[in-house]
C-alpha cells in the first residue's frame, strides 16, 4: 500500500505529547492556502510540515525538498525513519527544513517517501506588510 497523504500542516515546530498528541507551535495552517511572513530573507527560515497519511504500514524513510520559481532551495531536511505498525488508521509525519529562500513568493514542498516522491502542495512566502495587508487590507502600514 503506497503512502497517500491527504492533508499538510505548516508551523514552525511540533512537538510530541503523551497519548499520540502533537503540540504544534507557530502554527501557519493547511497549505496550499497559508501565506508565512518572513522579516529578512537573508536569514534561514524553519518551517517545519505535518503530513497527514491514510492507513500506512511498513517502514519508511521520509524527508522534504523546497522548490522555489528558480529551482530547488538548499536546505536541510534530516530524514526520517520510522516503522509504521498496521494497527494504526492514520499516521502524522513531521519534517523540518531550514534554509534560506531567495525572496518573496509560492513555494513547492515535496514529500519523498522511500526514494519516491509522493506528495507536494505549494505556499506563500511573503513580506510582513504585504502578507498583512493580504489579510486585512490596505489600512495596513
Amino acid at each position: 500500500m503506497p503512502f497517500r497523504v491527504r492533508a499538510c500542516v505548516v508551523c514552525e515546530q511540533a512537538r510530541p505529547e503523551v497519548l499520540g498528541k502533537w503540540t504544534l507551535l507557530g502554527f501557519f495552517g493547511l497549505a496550499p492556502t497559508i501565506r508565512v511572513a518572513i522579516a529578512n530573507f537573508q536569514l534561514p527560515v524553519t518551517l517545519c510540515f505535518g503530513f497527514m497519511s491514510e492507513e500506512f504500514a511498513g517502514r519508511i524513510t521520509a524527508n522534504v525538498r523546497v522548490v522555489a520559481s528558480s529551482g530547488p532551495i538548499g536546505g536541510v531536511s534530516p530524514p526520517v525513519q520510522a516503522d509504521i505498525p498496521a494497527t494504526r488508521p492514520l499516521t502524522m509525519l513531521f519534517l523540518h527544513f531550514q534554509g534560506v529562500a531567495p525572496g518573496p513568493g509560492r513555494y513547492t514542498v515535496v514529500l519523498t517517501v522511500n526514494g519516491e516522491d509522493v506528495f507536494e502542495t505549494s505556499f506563500l512566502l511573503e513580506n510582513p506588510d504585504q502578507s498583512l495587508r493580504a489579510r486585512f487590507g490596505q489600512a495596513v502600514q
